[in-house]
């Protein structure tokens, strides 16, 4: 029999659109205004942790599929301090194709 285990605390905020069929409005993903950088496929986190504790004036966005990596991303994002990142689980092709906005 398998064993349920339940989630671990969530640390960093993780972003979810009102509607996965418009484009993203950056006011109603980021509370603070600085400039956004996203980074797609962001793997375990560390150049996103990285990049975001040496760059506090820039809102960054990660983009991650998989659950594993998000949580790890979570974790270590708590650790190290970083209060500029949002993590969003989403295929990246969809995210691009339908939610970024337009420039």
């Amino acid at each position: 029999m398998a064993r349920i285990r339940a989630l671990p605390p969530q640390y960093t905020k993780r972003f979810h659109p009102e509607d996965y069929f418009k484009p993203l409005k950056w006011e109603n993903v980021f509370e603070v205004k600085h400039p956004i950088e996203i980074e797609l496929g962001a793997g375990d986190g560390s150049f996103l942790i990285k990049y975001a504790s040496k760059h506090p004036e820039i809102n960054l966005l990660g983009i991650e599929r998989l659950l594993g990596r998000m949580r790890k991303i979570d974790r270590d994002t708590h650790r190290a301090g970083v209060g500029n990142i949002q993590l969003f689980r989403i295929e990246a092709g969809y995210f691009l194709k339908y939610l970024a906005p337009a420039r």
